[in-house]
C-alpha cells in the first residue's frame, strides 16, 4: 500500500513504542502525578494572620462601603478620604491647653479656674472627641485603602501561586479557623475616583480542604451541599440564605451550631488548582478504555516520537495544512517552519528567547490552523499574556476564538457576546458563495505569489547586471561618464557597440548646417512637386487677365448686340479676324486719305471708260519709264559723270557724238584732236569721275546718264498732264540739267511717280477687287453688313472687327483660367503649398497668390540644398531613424566632431540600457511591496473566509444547540455571585462538553483548562502552550486534550515554582510509577521540570526564534551573550532616545534590614531607586514611557516596600498612568516595560552573600535583564568582589558597569556612491543617518518619518557579491520592512550616476508619502 510523506514520517512502530505500551505509560504518568500532587497538597486549616481583613474590623467610615450595592457589584469599596479639619480652640483655652493636634492623645489642661476647666471639658466632649473619632476612622480608611492597593500588586506578583478570596461563615473547631465557603475576588483600582474595590470573580465554593481531620463521611455529606467543583447556590450577602446554609453545614458535619461564626474575611491563600480532579478523571477514562486516546502526550511518552503511530492518528488530515501556509501577519522562516513541522509531527517545540515574537508567532499559527479547519486550544500559565495574544488577533478571527479569561462579570459578558456572534454568523453563512470566494482567493494568492516571484527575480537579475563592464568600466562608471558627457546625447536610437557611423564628420557637419539653414517644412516643400519658374502668372497678371476677360466679354456682348455673329468670328479664327480688321483699317485709312484727293478725283474720272483707257496707258507708260530709269540709275550708281551744260542741253546731238566715240574706242581707234576735233572736245570736256573719256565704259556711263535725263523728262511730262487735270501732287517741271545735282522732285520723278502710280493703283484696286473680297469675308462675322460703305463706315467696321478679337481673347483667357483651376485642384492634393495657392486662386486673393508664388520661387532656390540634405538624411535614418527625426525637427546644433562623439556616447548608452536595463528599481521595489501586501491581504481574507466556512461546515444542529445552551447558561450565571449561579455553572459545564467542538479556538490558562475539560479525550486538533517553561509537570496532562501540540517556551527563563516537595519521595514515586512503565527519561519528571523541558526532550528538533523585537541592542546584548550564545538578533535601532541603555547605580550605604511589615529590605537602595523613578517621572524625555521595578531577591520584602514607597512618592494615578509594575522576575516573565529598574537588594555589609549560581537563579536574572525595551537601571549595594564569580548577579552587574559601548546609530558613508547620494540628500534638505544600524543590520541611509515609520535607502551596485548575497540582502530588507517599520527605496549606482535626479525621484516620492519634508516636489 502506498503511504503519504506524512505517513512515512510516522511509520507505525512496535515494541517499546507500541500504542498499548504508550497507553500504559500514560496511565503510569497519571498515577505518578496524582501521587506527587498528594505530597504537595497541604491543607490550610486557618486564615493566615497576614493579609487578612475581617469584616468586623473594617473602618466605620462613609468612604468604606461594605457589601454589594447592587447584584453582582463590588463587595468592598474604599476611598482615601481627607482627614477632617482639627477643631478650633476657644480663646480662653489658648494659654492653658496642651495639645499636639493628635487625634489619639487627648488634649490636657493645667491648673486653671473652675470656669476655664468647665469650658475645656465641654470643648473636649463636643468638639475634640467627635473630631477624633472621625479622624481615626478616616486614617483607618486611608490605611486600608493603601494596604489594599499594595495587596493588589503583591497578589499580582505571585498570581501563579496565590489567590485572593472572600470567605464567609468561619468554622472554628479545634485548630480549624477557616470559612466554609469562599469566593474568588480581585482588587480593582479606579484612578478617576482613587477608589479601591474588591470585586467577585466567580461563584462561592465549598472549602473542604481544612476539614481533613473530621469524619470523612460527614465531610462527604457536607460536599453534597455543592455542585460541580464545589459551587453553592448561596448569596453570601443574604443573611437569611447564609444562616440557613450554616445550619445545614454544621448539621452535616456533626458540629454544634455555634461552631460557625457568621462573619467574613478577605484574605490571601495559596492558589487552589483543579489538577487532582482532572487527573482522576483522566485515569478513570484511560483505565476504562485501553485504546483511549492520549493525544499529544503520546509524543512525550514515546522513545521515538517521529516514528510513533497511534490508532487515532490521521496524517491525511494534515496534507492540506502542509501544502499552503495561511498566515495573515508578517512571518519569518522560523515561524513558517513551525507550521510545516506541525503538519508532519505530533509535537513541535519552539524556543522563544525574550522578545522574539512568540505571541506574534502563535497568532499566525492560530490563523493558519483555523483556516484549515483545525480546532485549537491555546494555553499559558498566566492569563495576562493570553489577553495580549487574543487582543492582537485579526478582528475577523477574534469571534472564532473564545477566551475564557478571568471570572469577572465583564469578562463573562464578553464571552457571551463572542459565543453568540460565532453561533449566529456561522449559522447564516452562505456556504456555496463562501466556497467560491475561497477558490477565488486561492487563485488570486497564487497569481500574487507569481507576481512577487517575478518581481524578485527581476530585481535579482537587475543587481547581477550591475556587475557587467563596458570597455573595462563598470556600469556605474559608464553611467557617470554618460552623465558628464550629457551634452553628447544627440542620438536617441539604440546603437549597438561597434556600429560604424553612417556619415563622415564633414557629412554630419553638412547635414547639421542644412538642417539649421533650411527648416523641415522648407525641405519638404522644396522637394515636393513645384511649378517651374514662370509657369504661373503673377497676381498682377492674373488681375490683368481677369480684367481683360471681363472687358473682352463686355466687348463680345456689345458686338453681339451690334449683330456680329460670334460663332462666325470663331469660324474665321483670330488670324483671319486680325487680317480682316487690318484690311478694313487700312481701307478706311486709305479711303479717308483719298477723300478729296486726286486719287479720289481719278477714281471718279476713270469711271468713264475712255478715261479709263487713257489712265491705263498712262500707267503702262509710266511703269515702263520707271523701269528704264531704274536700270540706268543702277548702271551709273556710284560714278560721277560731268556733262557740261552745253552738251546737256543738246542730248540727241551728244548721243550721236558719243556713239561715234564709242565706236572708235570699241574699234581701238583714238579720237584725235586734229582729225576729230569735235569728238575730241566731247571726250575732253565730258568727265567720268573727274577724268576725260578714255574707254568704252566711260562712254557708256555718259550715254546712260544722258538717257536717264531724257527718261526723267518724259516721265515728268506725263505726270504733269495729270497734275493739271486732277490737281495731282506732281512737282512742276524745270529745265533739263546735266553735270549738276537735281534741283527738286521734278528733276527726279522716279522718286514720286512710282508712289503716285501706286496710290492711284491702290485707290482704283479697292473698288474693283479689295472691297468685294473684304465684304465676302466680312459677312461671315457680319452677315447683314451692306456692300455700300464709305470711309467712316469702314472705319467703324474696322473697329468692330478689331473688337471681335475679344472673342478669341475671352475664349483664350477663360480656357487659361479653367486650365489653371484644374491644374491647381490636382496639384493641391499633393502639396500643402499649392493648396494655399489654390485657395488664393479660389478666393481671388491676389495678394495671397503673390505670397504663395513668392514662396514657390523661394523654394526653388532651396531645392538643391534640400536634395543634398535628403540624401545625407536617408543614410543616417537607415541606422538611426530617431536621431534623423530629431534633426528633422531642428535638433541640429552640432558639428561633425560632436556628431561622432554623440555616436560614441550613444553606443555606450545603448550598452548601458541593455545591461542596466529599463527596469525601474524603485518600481520593482513597489511591485514587491504591493505583491507582498496583496499576498498578506488576500491571505488574511482567505484565513477569515476559510475559517468561518470551516466552522459553518462543522456546526451541525447538535453543536449549535449546545453552544446556545452554553451561552444561555453563561448569561444566567451573571457575575457568578447570585443564588442560582452554581446551578448555571453546572449547566454551562455540561453544555460546554458538547459546545467545545463548535468553537475553533479556545484560549484559557492551563488551570482553567484543567477545570473546564477534566479527563476529556483529545477534543482539539492542536494545543498550543505558551510560556510552557513556567508550566510545571502537572501541566503535562493538557497535552491529552489535543492530537498535536506546539509547546513554546524557553529553558533559559524561569521554570516551575513548586517548593516544599521532598525530592527523595518524588524520586521514589518516579521509580515506582514511571521507571517500571518504561517511560522515557523517567528520572526527569521531577517537580523542577517544565512542560517545555519534556516537549524539547522528545521533539525531533527544537525551533529557535532569534529575531528580537523588544529591547535595544544594548539591553538584550547581556542575555544574548550570556544565555543564548549570541544567537539573538536584535532588530531595534541602537538608540531609543535616552542617554544610555544600561545604567548601574551603586548605593554604598545600602544594607538589608528587617522591617516588621515587609521583612528584609535594603532601604537605602530602595530609596535611591524611588528617587530615580521620581526623577524619571519628572523628566520630559521619559514622557509616555512605562515603568517596571524588579527586586532580584524574590524572598525579600523589597518589592512590597518599593511598591509602598512608590505609591507614596508619585501617587497611585502616576503608577497607573505609567503602568508601573513592581515585582520579582517571576512577576515580569512574559511582561515588558519601556524602562525597568532592578534592585539587587543584597549589600556588601551583609557579610556572606548567598550565591546565585544555580540554573534557576540564572533564569531569574535572564528574565529580569530582558524586560526593558529602552533602558535598564541596576541598583546595587554590592561590588563584583562581593559576589561569586559564577553568580548570575555578578554577570549582570559586570555588564551594567561596563556595558558595551553603544553602537553608533549611524556612521559615515563608506563608498563614493554613498557620499554622492548624501550630498544630493543634503542639498534637498533631507538629513538622513548614514549607515544606520538596526540590531545587527545596517541600512545605508535612514530617515525618520513623523508617523514613526522609517524611510530606508539602500545603495546597490558599488560592488556585486553574487545572486545569493543579493538575495540575502532582500531577505534582510523584508525583515526590516516587517519589524523595523521601514519603507525601502533601493538606489542603483548605475542609474544614479547616469541621472541622479531620476534615480532619486522615488526617494522624494516616498518621502512625500511619509510626510518627510524636502525641498523636492514629488512628481
Amino acid at each position: 500500500m502506498l503511504m503519504t510523506a506524512a505517513q512515512e514520517d510516522i511509520e507505525p512502530t512496535g515494541g517499546d513504542d507500541a500504542p498499548p505500551v504508550v497507553h500504559a505509560r500514560a496511565v503510569a504518568l497519571t498515577e505518578y502525578l496524582l501521587a506527587v500532587r498528594a505530597l504537595l497538597e497541604k491543607p490550610v486549616r486557618a486564615v493566615p494572620a497576614a493579609d487578612a481583613y475581617w469584616q468586623d474590623e473594617l473602618p466605620a467610615h462613609v468612604e468604606c462601603g461594605l457589601g454589594p450595592y447592587q447584584p453582582g457589584g463590588s463587595w468592598l469599596r474604599v476611598s482615601r478620604p481627607e482627614p477632617p479639619t482639627p477643631p478650633s480652640i476657644p480663646t480662653p483655652l489658648l494659654r492653658h491647653l496642651v495639645w499636639d493636634l493628635s487625634a489619639i492623645t487627648p488634649p490636657t489642661i493645667g491648673d486653671v479656674p473652675q470656669r476655664v476647666h468647665a469650658e475645656f471639658t465641654s470643648w473636649v466632649e463636643t468638639q475634640w472627641l467627635p473630631w477624633s473619632h472621625l479622624h481615626q476612622a478616616a486614617e483607618a480608611t486611608r490605611r486600608l485603602h493603601d494596604r489594599l492597593y499594595d495587596l493588589r500588586y503583591r497578589v499580582d506578583i505571585d498570581a501563579a501561586r496565590v489567590e485572593l478570596v472572600w470567605g464567609h461563615l468561619v468554622l472554628q473547631h479545634r485548630d480549624i479557623r477557616y470559612p466554609l465557603i469562599a469566593t474568588p475576588v480581585a482588587i480593582e483600582y479606579d484612578p478617576e475616583s482613587t477608589t479601591v474595590a474588591v470585586v467577585p470573580q466567580g461563584p462561592p465554593r465549598l472549602q473542604a480542604d481544612a476539614l481533613g481531620d473530621l469524619d470523612g463521611r460527614r465531610v462527604a455529606d457536607f460536599l453534597e451541599l455543592g455542585g460541580t467543583g464545589g459551587q453553592v447556590d448561596v448569596d453570601p450577602w443574604d443573611a437569611t440564605e447564609r444562616q440557613d446554609f450554616a445550619r445545614r453545614a454544621v448539621r452535616r458535619l456533626g458540629l454544634d451550631a455555634d461552631a460557625v461564626t457568621d462573619t467574613g474575611v478577605l484574605f490571601v491563600r495559596p492558589r487552589q488548582r483543579m489538577v487532582r480532579r482532572f487527573l482522576e478523571q483522566l485515569r478513570d477514562r484511560l483505565a476504562a478504555n485501553p485504546s483511549a486516546g492520549v493525544g499529544a502526550l503520546a509524543g512525550v511518552l514515546a522513545h521515538e516520537p517521529s516514528r510513533l503511530h497511534m490508532p487515532d492518528d490521521d496524517p491525511d488530515a494534515w496534507t492540506r495544512t502542509r501544502e499552503r501556509l495561511l498566515m495573515p501577519m508578517a512571518t519569518n522562516d522560523a515561524q513558517e517552519s513551525i507550521a510545516r513541522r506541525l503538519a508532519a509531527h505530533r509535537n513541535v517545540a519552539v524556543q522563544g528567547p525574550p522578545g522574539t515574537g512568540k505571541t506574534h508567532t502563535i497568532r499566525n499559527l492560530i490563523c493558519h490552523l483555523v483556516a484549515h479547519g483545525k480546532r485549537v486550544l491555546v494555553l499559558a500559565q498566566k492569563e495576562d499574556p493570553l489577553r495580549v495574544l487574543r487582543d492582537g488577533l485579526p478582528s475577523e478571527i477574534q469571534p472564532l476564538c473564545l477566551a475564557v479569561l478571568g471570572r469577572s462579570a465583564d469578562q463573562l459578558v464578553q464571552l457571551q457576546v463572542a459565543a453568540r456572534e460565532l453561533s449566529d454568523r456561522a449559522a447564516t453563512l452562505d456556504r456555496d458563495a463562501e466556497g467560491a470566494w475561497v477558490r477565488r482567493l486561492v487563485a488570486d494568492i497564487e497569481a500574487a505569489e507569481a507576481g512577487f516571484a517575478e518581481a524578485r527575480a527581476e530585481l535579482l537579475a537587475t543587481a547581477e547586471r550591475e556587475a557587467a563592464k563596458y570597455e573595462g568600466s563598470t556600469a556605474g562608471e559608464v553611467g557617470d561618464w554618460l552623465r558628464r558627457h550629457e551634452a553628447d546625447a544627440l542620438v536617441a536610437d539604440a546603437v549597438e557597440p561597434g556600429t560604424p557611423p553612417p556619415l563622415e564628420a564633414v557629412e554630419f557637419a553638412a547635414l547639421a548646417d542644412l538642417a539649421r539653414r533650411i527648416s523641415a517644412a522648407d525641405r519638404a516643400a522644396a522637394l515636393s512637386p513645384l511649378p517651374a519658374e514662370g509657369q504661373l502668372p503673377t497676381g498682377e497678371a492674373i488681375a490683368a487677365q481677369r480684367d481683360a476677360l471681363r472687358d473682352a466679354r463686355k466687348v463680345v456682348d456689345a458686338l453681339r448686340d451690334r449683330g456680329i455673329a460670334i460663332e462666325g468670328v470663331r469660324r474665321l479664327g483670330a488670324p483671319a479676324i486680325d487680317e480682316l480688321a487690318a484690311s478694313l483699317r487700312q481701307a478706311s485709312d486709305d479711303l479717308t486719305r483719298r477723300e478729296g484727293s486726286w486719287t479720289d478725283r481719278l477714281g471718279q474720272l476713270i469711271r468713264d471708260p475712255s478715261w479709263r483707257a487713257v489712265w491705263d496707258g498712262h500707267v503702262a507708260a509710266g511703269q515702263q519709264l520707271l523701269t528704264e530709269l531704274g536700270r540706268r540709275t543702277a548702271f551709273v550708281a556710284g560714278r560721277r559723270v560731268t556733262i557740261p551744260e552745253p552738251y546737256a542741253d543738246q542730248p540727241r546731238r551728244l548721243l550721236a557724238q558719243l556713239t561715234e566715240v564709242r565706236a572708235r574706242y570699241a574699234a581701238g581707234k583714238p579720237v584725235r584732236r586734229l582729225t576729230h576735233a569735235e569728238l575730241a572736245r566731247v571726250v575732253a570736256e565730258i568727265h567720268v569721275d573727274g577724268e576725260p573719256l578714255r574707254t568704252v565704259d566711260d562712254v557708256d556711263l555718259v550715254v546712260a546718264t544722258v538717257e536717264r535725263t531724257q527718261l526723267r523728262q518724259q516721265l515728268a511730262a506725263r505726270w504733269d498732264e495729270w497734275r493739271t487735270r486732277l490737281d495731282a501732287p506732281v512737282p512742276a517741271l524745270g529745265p533739263a540739267r546735266a553735270e549738276r545735282a537735281p534741283a527738286g522732285p521734278a528733276d527726279e520723278p522716279e522718286l514720286w511717280a512710282g508712289r503716285l502710280l501706286s496710290s492711284a493703283q491702290e485707290a482704283l484696286d479697292w473698288e474693283s477687287r479689295r472691297w468685294p473680297e473684304l465684304h465676302a469675308t466680312l459677312t461671315t462675322a457680319f452677315p447683314r453688313y451692306s456692300r455700300d460703305a464709305d470711309a467712316r463706315q469702314i472705319a467703324e467696321l474696322a473697329g468692330a472687327v478689331e473688337a471681335a478679337g475679344n472673342v478669341f481673347l475671352a475664349d483664350r483667357l477663360a480656357a487659361e483660367r479653367e486650365a489653371m483651376s484644374g491644374w491647381l485642384r490636382e496639384a493641391a492634393a499633393h502639396s500643402p503649398l499649392l493648396q494655399s495657392l489654390a485657395a488664393a486662386w479660389d478666393r481671388d486673393d491676389l495678394a495671397g497668390w503673390d505670397t504663395a508664388l513668392a514662396e514657390i520661387r523661394r523654394l526653388w532656390t532651396l531645392r538643391a540644398d534640400a536634395t543634398r540634405y535628403a540624401a545625407l538624411h536617408a543614410r543616417l535614418a537607415a541606422v538611426a531613424p530617431q536621431w534623423a527625426g530629431a534633426i528633422d525637427a531642428g535638433a541640429a546644433d552640432f558639428d561633425g566632431a560632436a556628431a561622432l562623439r554623440a555616436w560614441q556616447w550613444r553606443q555606450a548608452q545603448t550598452w548601458f540600457d541593455s545591461v542596466v536595463g529599463d527596469v525601474d528599481g524603485a518600481d520593482l521595489g513597489r511591485r514587491l511591496e504591493r505583491a507582498r501586501d496583496q499576498i498578506r491581504r488576500l491571505t488574511a481574507n482567505l484565513v477569515v473566509t476559510s475559517a468561518w466556512l470551516e466552522v459553518s461546515l462543522t456546526l451541525d444542529d447538535r453543536r449549535k444547540a449546545a453552544l446556545a445552551d452554553w451561552t444561555a447558561a453563561l448569561r444566567k450565571i451573571g457575575k457568578g455571585t447570585g443564588k442560582s449561579a452554581a446551578h448555571w455553572q453546572a449547566a454551562a459545564q455540561r453544555a460546554m462538553a458538547e459546545a467545545v467542538t463548535a468553537v475553533p479556538v479556545w484560549i484559557m490558562s492551563i488551570d482553567r483548562a484543567l477545570e473546564q475539560f477534566p479527563g476529556s479525550p483529545p477534543i482539539f486538533d492542536v494545543v498550543i502552550v505558551d510560556e510552557a517553561s513556567q508550566a510545571d509537570v502537572f501541566a503535562l496532562p493538557v497535552l491529552t486534550l489535543a492530537r498535536r501540540a506546539v509547546v513554546v517556551g524557553d529553558d533559559q527563563q524561569i521554570g516551575p515554582q513548586l517548593v516544599g516537595v521532598p525530592t527523595d519521595r518524588v524520586n521514589a514515586l518516579a521509580a515506582t510509577h514511571l521507571h517500571e512503565a518504561g517511560v522515557p527519561s523517567a528520572e526527569h519528571f521531577d517537580t523542577e521540570s517544565s512542560l517545555y523541558d519534556h516537549a524539547v526532550r522528545r521533539s525531533p528538533q527544537r525551533i529557535l526564534l532569534t529575531e528580537h523585537f523588544r529591547s535595544v541592542p544594548g539591553i538584550i546584548g547581556f542575555s544574548s551573550g550570556v544565555y543564548y550564545d549570541g544567537k539573538i538578533q536584535p532588530l531595534r535601532a541602537s538608540r531609543s532616545g535616552l542617554d544610555s541603555a544600561v545604567v548601574a547605580v551603586h548605593v554604598p550605604t545600602g544594607r538589608r534590614t528587617v522591617l516588621p511589615e515587609y521583612g528584609e529590605v535594603n532601604v537605602a537602595e530602595a530609596e535611591a531607586l524611588v528617587a530615580r523613578v521620581a526623577a524619571i517621572v519628572a523628566d520630559p524625555s521619559y514622557e509616555g514611557r512605562s515603568l517596571g521595578v524588579v527586586s532580584l531577591l524574590s524572598g525579600s520584602g523589597q518589592a512590597a516596600y518599593l511598591q509602598h514607597r512608590l505609591r507614596e512618592e508619585i501617587g497611585p494615578d502616576e503608577l497607573e498612568r505609567r503602568e508601573l509594575r513592581v515585582g520579582d522576575p517571576y512577576t515580569f516573565q512574559g511582561d515588558e516595560r519601556d524602562v525597568v529598574l532592578a534592585s539587587m537588594v543584597v549589600s556588601s555589609a551583609d557579610g556572606a552573600i548567598g550565591a546565585f549560581t544555580k540554573r534557576d537563579f540564572h533564569r531569574r536574572i535572564n528574565v529580569a535583564a530582558s524586560r526593558a525595551r529602552d533602558q535598564m537601571w541596576v541598583f546595587h549595594s554590592v561590588t563584583l568582589a562581593d559576589l561569586h564569580a559564577d553568580d548570575a548577579r555578578a554577570a549582570l552587574l559586570a555588564y551594567a558597569q561596563r556595558p558595551p559601548a553603544p553602537v553608533a546609530v549611524g556612521g559615515e558613508p563608506v563608498t563614493d556612491f554613498q557620499r554622492a547620494v548624501l550630498r544630493r540628500f543634503t542639498d534637498a534638505g533631507l538629513r538622513p543617518v548614514p549607515q544606520f544600524r538596526i540590531g545587527t543590520f545596517t541600512v545605508d541611509f535612514m530617515v525618520a518619518a513623523p508617523d514613526g515609520r522609517r524611510l530606508a535607502i539602500e545603495c546597490d551596485g558599488d560592488s556585486y557579491h553574487g545572486a545569493e548575497a543579493f538575495a540575502q540582502d532582500l531577505r534582510r530588507q523584508a525583515i526590516l520592512e516587517r519589524v523595523g517599520n521601514c519603507v525601502f527605496v533601493r538606489l542603483r549606482a548605475s542609474v544614479f550616476h547616469r541621472d541622479p535626479e531620476a534615480a532619486l525621484r522615488p526617494v522624494w516620492e516616498r518621502a512625500d508619502e511619509l510626510g518627510i519634508v524636502t525641498s523636492k516636489v514629488a512628481v
